[in-house]
């Protein structure tokens, strides 16, 4: 009887530690950076740097990062095996006249999210 018990303990305790590694939950840090370059031809590059930080001890190789870009047309979704720490996206956006341009960018890990908006200018129409 002692023998299943302690048998019984160390299965239940086997399948708690396998629960405890299942999950979405990744952990570290997940940021998102960009840098807005002007092409001079009524076009900004949008530059975003998506950067994850694992746990200590952890890799970040292997991590699925999905990164969402809207406002961007058609709105991308981009979702890529991380094989580093961070990584860049690139996306063309339109200056508009009159009027700012946003592009609001998310990237996410597991239950894990990051987001940033990037803002266009307008058009500066010169005055005679």
């Amino acid at each position: 009887m002692k023998v299943i018990r302690c048998l019984a303990v160390l299965l239940s305790l086997s399948v708690v530690l396998m629960l405890q590694g299942c999950g979405d939950d990744t952990g570290g840090a997940l940021s998102i950076t960009t840098k807005n370059v002007d092409n001079l031809n009524q076009t900004y590059s949008v530059v975003a740097t998506i950067t994850y930080t694992p746990p200590s001890g952890k890799s970040a190789q292997g991590v699925e990062v999905i990164t969402t870009a809207t406002g961007f047309d058609p709105d991308d979704k981009t979702k890529l095996t991380s094989n580093s720490n961070s990584f860049t996206l690139t996306y063309l956006m339109p200056q508009l006249s009159g009027a700012s341009n946003y592009l609001q960018i998310e990237s996410s890990i597991g239950s894990m999210k990051a987001s940033t908006l990037a803002v266009i200018p307008p058009i500066a129409i010169a005055t005679p």
